[in-house]
């Protein structure tokens, strides 16, 4: 009796020896990882006890610190056929995924989670983050609605989801989702006033683009990118002293010095500071890499047309055509011709060549052309006649 009481009291004290000892294993393991010991907690848990799953997801994780994610997700692979019904490892495996832009795996487990928990808006969320970033555009738009359907406080997948409703042109969506955010207890509006911003001057409501973009200059928010904005709808509303002082404050900015510069001329001109907008649509050439050149030659024309300079604005408006070929342009080089020359030839040819495209889109001037080409005719005509 006391031998078998002897007995189990040895095997007991062994038990807890080893369990002690096991622990001990794993302390180290984690006070390695928790003071950036990283390799010292991958050989530590290699030599000691490979297939405890505490022990493997410290050497996950470890491994990944040490950027050896090829390594990780053989662990996690691991210990998922370790522990199967353990959500947290399908999860960091998906996320090792992710960053690693191996999007197909990430979706397929973010896919099985779904199936598990229909109604996890982080899931949702990961979903439509993956499909955004694999450019389905509208698979990410179908997430990110149950997303919000199933967390409509989620800020970031609102922002998310109503840029990618911008790009479709779903302007009225766009201005739901913000408008939500924005009459809500949220902290950060900004984002979406930013968001409003853009939505009404791709819509060309430059009313909406001045007060919405006032709203942000009352956020203590004055990105260069707004004040672009503005400066370009005060010019579309005719408000051109505005426009001038905003768009000139961007010129020693690095910020589209192109287009600041063709929108400040056009001010100028508009204002009928016809020197400046000269100075301006010269910059906008010399900064001109964009298909737009051809748009700046023919801004810079008109305001030497209408400055009385007519031989410049005809060299801008020739040098526009040979960058656009716009059949339009033919007609103001014939128009220029026939106001600076008196010699007619020239501005018939122009004339003639403009009416040769037939130019359905502009019909007032296609009429004009062909009564002023037969009017310069009858006139040389007479010349002719009387000189004989």
């Amino acid at each position: 009796m006391k031998s078998s009481c002897l007995l189990t009291l040895i095997l007991t004290l062994n038990y807890y020896q080893a369990n002690a000892q096991q622990n001990e294993k794993l302390d180290s393991a984690s006070y390695f990882y928790e003071n950036y010991q990283f390799s010292a907690a991958i050989n530590y848990i290699r030599e000691n006890n490979k297939q405890e799953a505490y022990a493997q997801k410290i050497l996950a994780k470890s491994y990944i610190q040490l950027g050896m994610q090829e390594a990780a997700i053989d662990v996690y692979t691991n210990l998922i056929e370790l522990e199967p019904e353990n959500i947290t490892h399908k999860v960091e495996l998906a996320q090792l995924y992710l960053k690693l832009n191996i999007l197909n795996e990430a979706l397929s487990i973010f896919n099985e989670l779904i199936e598990l928990d229909f109604e996890n808006p982080y899931y949702w969320r990961k979903v439509a983050f993956i499909h955004q970033k694999s450019s389905s555009v509208f698979e990410a738009i179908q997430a990110y609605q149950h997303t919000l359907t199933l967390n409509p406080n989620d800020q970031e997948s609102g922002l998310q989801y109503a840029e990618l409703l911008l790009k479709i042109n779903q302007f009225q969506l766009v201005d739901s989702v913000a408008n939500h955010f924005l009459n809500g207890t949220y902290s950060n509006k900004v984002p979406f006033l930013k968001l409003k911003l853009k939505s009404a001057y791709i819509q060309k409501n430059y009313a909406s683009v001045v007060s919405t973009a006032n709203q942000l200059f009352s956020l203590k928010d004055s990105a260069l990118s707004t004040i672009k904005l503005v400066g370009i709808a005060e010019y579309r509303l005719g408000n051109y002293k505005e426009s001038i002082q905003l768009l000139s404050s961007l010129l020693n900015e690095n910020i589209d010095t192109e287009q600041i510069h063709f929108y400040l001329g056009a001010a100028y001109r508009s204002a009928k500071e016809h020197q400046m907008a000269t100075e301006q649509f010269d910059a906008a050439i010399q900064a001109g890499i964009s298909e737009n050149i051809s748009a700046y030659y023919t801004q810079l024309a008109a305001n030497y047309q209408e400055m009385g300079e007519y031989n410049k604005a005809i060299e801008a408006y020739k040098i526009a055509y040979e960058s656009s070929q716009e059949k339009l342009l033919l007609y103001h080089i014939a128009r220029a011709y026939d106001f600076y020359y008196k010699d007619k030839k020239v501005a018939i040819n122009y004339y003639e060549k403009y009416l040769s495209f037939n130019d359905s889109s502009n019909r007032d001037y296609f009429h004009y052309s062909r009564s002023r080409v037969k009017q310069l005719k009858a006139d040389r005509h007479f010349e002719i006649n009387t000189s004989n």
